[in-house]
């Protein structure tokens, strides 16, 4: 096999692999002996086939199977004694049958990446505290939500949290824009017609059952009928019912419903649970932050090839949420014109971020174990409600095993860097899952 490697540009790469008369015919004539040991013709015993009468039924089928067959091992062992590592599609190959059998193979390579010292990360390191006035609301907000739910009398204000039914009208310039009948409501739970959670709570901190409240407010985007969205507006609204979920005392009676002995008990397990959540925001921070840090700091060269491909990706994908929203001719166009700096600032971050990790995840020895998958397989089965057994089949059968391949080595990549920025130990690297890339 004679092997030719052409550049275009910094990335471009062609492999050319060219093989004699007597290469094909010496793995045809292998090709051939397989299927002789392997069919079952007529008047011969199985795998007693005469040869030449394989020859004469499955000639031409041997020679594409020798074909491809050198083709593919061919470009395993080139990638592999030249250090060639492609990046994004490896176009259609291109074939010549002149005095043997050629193949060419175009795509681009992985660039360089020179990533920075780690020494030089920034992440945060927050002392984690849990005040006592956070471990009382926590605990009363779930008195309040094992409480009861009762009717407001005429003489309560309402109050947040309060889930109130409101019956009235919309005015957009003079004109009634909707009425509305029934309306339910959490007060402070969201926005009431563009109105902010808090504002809502201090705007009927005074009202009553059977009372009108009135404000002024922006509507939100998602406001129907769509011709007054984002329009300033006014609200006129009877509060018609009213109801309060009143908190269960917080004594040992209700602690022992949460299996503890008692509320101090109760107030351990929450101060607990409340540490365990900072953590983890915490450390959810601290990951945000050091890819964030790592991918502005590193210096490489993006392929513009995969770079393009990912932008017309993004590009459809923006075509098609505007042709859902019933965008058409010029609306459509503008929207996609609109959107392109975004789209394709996103590709780029997304690629670098992709390409910096993978460099990371070589340097490091990153590699993806048989339980990592296992684990992950597991999680989407009890999300999608299926058994592990067939969200595994899915996988395989769809080729998207590899990308959740990919997906865990850059997790473990960035918990690998993290560890090392904060300088704990780096847990050791198990049996490893054969992925793409690993050139084995």
């Amino acid at each position: 096999m004679q092997i030719d490697i052409a550049e275009q540009g910094s990335h471009g790469r062609t492999l050319t692999l060219s093989f004699s008369t007597n290469e094909v015919q010496s793995r045809r004539s292998q090709v051939l002996s397989r299927m002789a040991s392997e069919v079952r013709l007529p008047g011969f015993r199985p795998g007693k086939s005469a040869k030449a009468v394989v020859e004469r039924r499955f000639g031409q089928e041997a020679t594409t199977k020798a074909e491809e067959e050198l083709a593919s091992d061919g470009f395993r062992q080139a990638l592999k004694d030249h250090k060639l590592h492609p990046v994004g599609p490896i176009s259609s190959p291109q074939t010549k049958r002149d005095a043997g059998f050629a193949i060419s193979f175009a795509f681009e390579i992985k660039p360089k990446v020179a990533l920075p010292d780690l020494a030089g990360i920034v992440v945060s390191r927050d002392d984690i505290a849990v005040p006592d006035s956070e471990v009382d609301e926590a605990l009363l907000r779930l008195a309040r939500r094992s409480g009861t739910m009762r009717e407001l009398t005429a003489d309560e204000c309402l109050c947040e949290d309060d889930s109130i039914t409101l019956t009235g009208t919309v005015t957009c310039d003079g004109a009634e824009a909707r009425r509305f009948q029934d309306l339910q409501h959490l007060v402070g739970g969201y926005p009431l017609f563009g109105k902010a959670p808090a504002e809502v709570v201090d705007l009927v901190k005074t009202s009553k059952v059977g009372e009108v409240i009135s404000f002024s407010t922006t509507l939100p985007a998602s406001f129907a009928p769509k011709e007054h969205a984002g329009k300033a507006a006014t609200i006129s609204a009877t509060v018609q019912r009213g109801q309060r979920l009143d908190a269960k005392p917080l004594d040992d009676a209700f602690a022992q419903g949460f299996g503890v002995t008692d509320v101090a008990a109760l107030r351990t397990a929450m101060t607990d649970n409340l540490r365990q959540a900072k953590e983890n925001a915490l450390h959810q921070k601290q990951l945000d932050e050091l890819q964030a840090d790592l991918v502005s700091k590193a210096t490489l060269e993006l392929p513009p090839k995969l770079l393009e491909r990912m932008i017309e990706g993004r590009r459809a994908g923006l075509r098609e949420q505007a042709e859902k929203d019933g965008l058409k001719d010029e609306a459509l166009n503008q929207r996609l014109a609109e959107g392109e700096e975004q789209v394709r600032q996103e590709a780029e971050r997304s690629l670098r971020r992709s390409l910096v990790l993978d460099a990371a995840a070589e340097i490091h020895q990153v590699t993806v174990t048989n339980p990592d998958v296992e684990q992950q397989i597991v999680l989407a089965a009890q999300r999608a409600g299926k058994p592990p057994e067939e969200i595994a089949k899915r996988l395989q059968d769809s080729g998207r095993i590899n990308d959740v391949i990919a997906e865990i080595r850059e997790a473990k990549t960035v918990e690998t860097l993290l560890a090392s920025v904060l300088g704990k130990p780096v847990a050791a690297a198990a049996e490893h899952v054969h992925g793409p890339g690993c050139g084995h």
